[in-house]
C-alpha cells in the first residue's frame, strides 16, 4: 500500500490452506529495514499426490512445501524464491536491523515449529542454517560490534503427557 492507503499492487498466489479454520495467510510479511524488499510465505498447489505434502479430500486439492518469495516493495516483483519444508499454518519473520539475514519461522501442526536463517542477497535465498522446535521472537542489536542476537523460543507443543492420553 502506499502512503496514503491505495493499493500499490497485489500478488496472485495459489488458495489457502486452511484445515479446521476457513484459509487465510498464516502470517504477515516482513519488511527489509531498507523499505526496498518484503518477505512473503505463499502456498503452493501441486498436480499429483507424490508431491503432495498435504491433501483434502473434498475438494481433491494438494499442497506441496510453502515458498518464500522475496519482493520488490515499489513494483511487487519477484526478485528471489525458495520452497521451504513446511505448510504453515503460523508464519513468525524478522529482518536483522541491517538487513543482512532473514529469519524464518513456520509452525507445522505435525511437526511443531521450523526455522532457518536466509541470506535475501543470493536469487535462490540460500539457507544458513536452522533449528527445531524454535520460534524466532524478536532481534535487536547487541554491543559495540553490532552483532544481531535472533531470541528463539521453544516449542509450545502440548505434551503427550499432560493431558495423560494421546488424542487420535
Amino acid at each position: 500500500m502506499d502512503a496514503d492507503g491505495s493499493t500499490r499492487w497485489t500478488l496472485p498466489h495459489d488458495p489457502w490452506h486452511g484445515g479446521d479454520r476457513a484459509p487465510r495467510a498464516p502470517g504477515f510479511p516482513a519488511v527489509a529495514p531498507d523499505g526496498t524488499l518484503v518477505s512473503v510465505l505463499a502456498p503452493t498447489l501441486v498436480d499429483d499426490d507424490s508431491r503432495a505434502v498435504l491433501v483434502y479430500d473434498e475438494p481433491r486439492v494438494r499442497y506441496g512445501a510453502d515458498t518464500l518469495l522475496l519482493l520488490d516493495t515499489a513494483s511487487g516483483a519477484i526478485r528471489a524464491r525458495r520452497p521451504v519444508a513446511s505448510v504453515a499454518s503460523g508464519v513468525t519473520q524478522h529482518w536483522q536491523p541491517e538487513g543482512a539475514m532473514l529469519v524464518l519461522s513456520c509452525w507445522t501442526a505435525w511437526a511443531s515449529w521450523s526455522t532457518w536463517w536466509i541470506d535475501p542477497h543470493t536469487d535462490d535465498l540460500a539457507l544458513r542454517g536452522g533449528t527445531r522446535m524454535r520460534e524466532v521472537s524478536g532481534s535487536r542489536m547487541r554491543g559495540p560490534q553490532q552483532h544481531c542476537q535472533v531470541n528463539m523460543a521453544r516449542s509450545k507443543r502440548p505434551s503427550a503427557r499432560s493431558s495423560g492420553r494421546m488424542s487420535q
